[in-house]
């Protein structure tokens, strides 16, 4: 169960426990304003147009997707500095804040359900708080991750994975490996979660007869 420990800054009912990065008595929201005013209530407004698109879409209830229209990475996603840190992060992330609230954890991600984070989408409709497994899983699924096969020097494929860690629950690994034109200690690698770890046996794919 997360822990919580109320922010001692004036009207604030966030958490201000470590585990949510909160110091000093303060959230992380009111430290950071502590940090570098001295006053954890002092706030230095500043013009920002992505902010206020932010504002402006967090409402939004269409089911197309909303293309962020300032600063794209190079991983495809909209970023903006945070109005409190002035850290860069995603467009997603921030808007995931504004219409859903808080993420459960500062591990969890804004994850998209519509597949189209990496080109810009940040509408709050296709937004949720996902870990970073399930994210990735999503990912999979809408065949955005690069990993495993999307790596163009992978040899074996997600159904190839999860096929060997169920054979190799009663084959030996020189068999197995032989199968699928890998080393022995590849295999084990696999086996370990050494190699392939982040594939979970959630991420469905159609295995071969």
């Amino acid at each position: 169960m997360q822990q919580f420990k109320q922010c001692t800054a004036e009207g604030c009912a966030r958490n201000s426990h470590r585990s949510m990065n909160g110091k000093l008595g303060y959230c992380s929201m009111h430290y950071q304003r502590f940090k570098r005013t001295g006053d954890p209530l002092k706030t230095r407004p500043i013009p920002s147009p992505a902010l206020d698109c932010i504002e402006a879409n967090k409402n939004y209830s269409g089911d197309q997707c909303l293309i962020w229209p300032f600063h794209i990475g190079k991983d495809g996603y909209g970023r903006v500095h945070h109005p409190e840190t002035y850290h860069l992060t995603t467009a997603s992330r921030l808007i995931c804040i504004a219409a859903h609230g808080e993420p459960p954890s500062p591990q969890h991600e804004a994850a998209h359900t519509c597949g189209n984070g990496n080109k810009g989408c940040f509408s709050p409709k296709h937004l949720y708080w996902a870990t970073s497994a399930r994210n990735h899983a999503d990912k999979i699924l809408h065949g955005t991750s690069n990993r495993g096969t999307n790596q163009g020097s992978s040899r074996l494929t997600e159904n190839d994975i999860l096929t060997i860690r169920h054979f190799s629950q009663n084959q030996r690994q020189m068999d197995i490996a032989k199968k699928f034109g890998v080393s022995p200690s590849h295999i084990a690698h696999i086996k370990a979660g050494h190699a392939w770890g982040w594939l979970k046996e959630y991420c469905v794919w159609p295995r071969q007869p």
